[in-house]
Formats: C-alpha cells, structure tokens, sequence
C-alpha cells in the first residue's frame, strides 16, 4: 500500500488506484489478514463509489461501472457483513440498471450474479421473515399476503389489487417484479 501511496508516483492511470476495484481487493486482503482498521478505512471509498456511476466504460479491458460496483458489492457482502448496511437502492441500481438497459457483456452478467448472490448470502432469508406484503383493491380493501420464507419468495394476488405495499427490515432494500 505504501507503494500505492508514494508521491513519487506521476502516472496519472496509477494514481487512481483508490477509484477503482485495486481498493476493494486490498482491502478485502487487509481484512483477511485481520488488519480492520486499514481495510475498513479501505473500504470506505469503494463503498462510497457504489452510488456514484462516473467510471467511462473501458470495454477493451472489460471494465466499467457494472463491474465495479458489483465486484464491490461481492467484497463488501464478503468480507465486510457488518457494513452491508451501507449499501442502499441506489448502489443496487447501478447495476442493475445497465443490464436493463442492455449495456451488459457476459462478465459484467456473470459479476452481477456474483454480487447480488453474496448480497443475499448476507441479507438473508432472516430478512424475508421480516418482510410483509399486503395487496390493495381499487375499494381500498387491505388484505394481508403470506411471504414464504425463502430468498426469493413468490406471492399470488387478487386480479382486482391495484396497488400492493411491502414493508421489509431496516433499511435493506426490496425488489419486485410482477408477471402475469
């Protein structure tokens, strides 16, 4: 790391080590080897990075935001559980969101799988016990829906729900998607 630090160094490419995933790595190394403080002080940046989409897509070297932020999500989910709480919806959506919108490759894919997998590894199937669905009709009727407790549950509704209200813990972020 010193090496990383040094003043001497005048490549700019090199100098912006600390926005890229050469911070995460090492610090999930630092913590590995038991050093916490330095690879929570590590951490922090790419932690910051993740709700930030600035990196210009390299695709020559198969780099861009998407593998960034997901192969910090997997660190952070990783080696650092504590502080997963950290990561909001908007860090999520920048991954997702790309891949959405077709910008993906196969190792940007592939590292999103891994993230979100590690994500869930950490949020785990605790989490879902604490979550609540409850589907609403056009006459406002509520009624209450039984979320099966695993990572991914699937809830049936009512045809005539028009809106539907989740509620989850703390501050983890919810996903949904609606099919027919």
């Amino acid at each position: 790391r010193s090496t990383l630090d040094a003043k001497t160094l005048t490549v700019v490419s090199f100098l912006v080590w600390r926005t890229d995933l050469t911070d995460t790595y090492l610090a999930a190394c630092y913590q590995l080897l038991q050093q916490q403080q330095l690879a929570n002080e590590l951490i922090s940046t790419p932690l910051k990075l993740l709700t930030a989409s600035s990196s210009k897509a390299v695709y020559g070297h198969y780099y861009d935001d998407v593998i960034r932020n997901a192969q910090t999500l997997y660190g952070v989910s990783r080696h650092f559980p504590a502080r997963i709480k950290e990561v909001n919806a908007t860090a999520l959506n920048n991954i997702m969101q790309p891949i959405s919108a077709g910008r993906f490759n196969t190792l940007s894919s592939a590292y999103a799988l891994l993230g979100f997998d590690a994500y869930a590894n950490v949020a785990g199937v605790g989490s879902v016990a604490q979550m609540s669905i409850s589907a609403i009709n056009k006459k406002n009727q509520v009624s209450t829906l039984k979320v099966p407790e695993n990572i991914a549950p699937v809830v049936d509704f009512a045809p005539d729900t028009a809106r539907l209200k989740m509620q989850g813990p703390g501050n983890l972020p919810l996903f949904y998607a609606v099919t027919e």
